[in-house]
């Protein structure tokens, strides 16, 4: 929706380097990622990260060599090689000089033999990493579409269930799973544990899992720092949106939906605490965990909010669909498309619904409304 900025680039970028930290990414390839000369490349870089593409890059490389020292048991050579540094002697020294201690001095804790049949992100905001997972049922994407430089996937399917000889093959101690139904079958090859679906995914899902795993300090941990974090990004969207309304619509090909406060809403009514519309608030009154409304175009005016969130799912009949309600008079009369309130979000990255990617959705949020609020204060009305 709009031109994209030097800062959409370098976020792109960023999130590139973190796909593929096993790869040599030289500045030549990142500025051309970014559409930028090398020169031009690294000064927008370090306007908008405060280090340099060679710096940052390493940084990332030793924050992920920490979180596989935590979580695994490879040895360090190896995870030299899985964050993308070959030569064992540079990475302890790099290593060393980001966080002022050598690999082998770094707490290492034995973890056991995971598979994660779902609930991948939770258990990397424990720091714990699965052998293999089931890639198609979690949906990798988003902030967690790293996942295959550190797992391996042992689909095929959510519906078919994992392969059994792959599951077979990778020996776990215990399988994190959302579905009851396979429980007894998995058992067959290792202790199995269902994380309840109706639980909040931060404060209940995510300390339920660490008391299993043993990371009830881990789980703590993450808890206090994603408040901390949280005060900050609360503020910054409230210093924008302030009490007006806040609605979140999904367009699909055959299905238009208004998000309540689970998966998608959960970042903006749960995290950051915004103003649902009215009808929404009421349905918050009767279920503090409501899902979503499925409705016809017509009765969008029943949601009426000052600001609007659209996901649209990247498909052509899709975006057919999106075109024709945006020519109709509903949608030029809603309050939100009057005020030009209507941000596009990336399906990839909302529709993850775990402890690390909503908090990359709540920052996603602020940083729109810090954003808004400078270009406001640049061009007064």
């Amino acid at each position: 929706m709009g031109k994209e900025t030097p800062r959409d680039k370098i976020e792109a970028v960023i999130l590139y380097m973190k796909r593929h930290l096993r790869e040599k990414l030289p500045r030549d390839q990142l500025a051309e990622l970014a559409g930028l000369t090398p020169e031009h490349f690294s000064r927008v870089f370090k306007k908008h990260t405060g280090q340099s593409p060679v710096d940052y890059l390493i940084r990332i490389r030793v924050e992920r060599a920490e979180e596989l020292l935590r979580s695994t048991s490879l040895a360090i050579k190896e995870i030299a090689r899985q964050v993308g540094i070959e030569d064992p002697y540079y990475f302890s020294r790099v290593f060393k000089k980001v966080t002022g201690a050598a690999p082998s001095d770094s707490p290492r804790r034995s973890v056991p033999r995971v598979v994660a049949l779902d609930y991948y992100g939770h258990l990397r905001a424990l720091g714990v990493e699965p052998v293999a997972i089931d890639a198609h049922a979690v949906g990798m994407q988003g902030e967690l579409a790293d996942w295959s430089a550190y797992t391996q996937d042992i689909g095929p399917s959510v519906e078919k269930g994992p392969n059994p000889e792959r599951l077979r093959f990778h020996r776990p101690e215990l399988i994190v799973s959302h579905s009851q139904q396979h429980a007894s079958a998995l058992a067959e090859y290792g202790r199995v544990y269902v994380v309840k679906e109706n639980e909040d995914p931060i404060y209940g899902q995510l300390t339920s899992l660490g008391g299993v795993l043993g990371r009830e300090t881990e789980a703590r941990r993450w808890l206090e720092a994603y408040e901390r974090k949280l005060e900050g990004l609360r503020a910054a969207a409230r210093a924008y949106f302030r009490e007006e309304t806040v609605a979140l619509l999904r367009v699909r090909a055959e299905v238009l939906q208004v998000y309540g406060n689970m998966i998608m809403g959960y970042p903006l009514y749960k995290a950051l605490r915004l103003a649902p519309p009215r009808k929404l608030s009421k349905q918050f009154v009767i279920n503090a965990n409501y899902h979503s409304s499925v409705i016809e175009p017509e009765e969008l005016s029943h949601y009426g909010a000052d600001h609007l969130f659209v996901v649209v799912q990247p498909d052509e009949a899709t975006r057919s669909l999106w075109e024709r309600i945006r020519s109709t008079r509903i949608w030029a009369d809603y309050p939100a498309v009057r005020r030009g309130n209507v941000y596009e979000l990336d399906v990839r990255r909302w529709l993850a619904y775990d402890p690390v990617s909503i908090l990359s959705q709540a920052e996603e949020v602020a940083e729109l409304a810090r954003a808004r609020m400078n270009a406001t204060h640049k061009n007064p009305s």
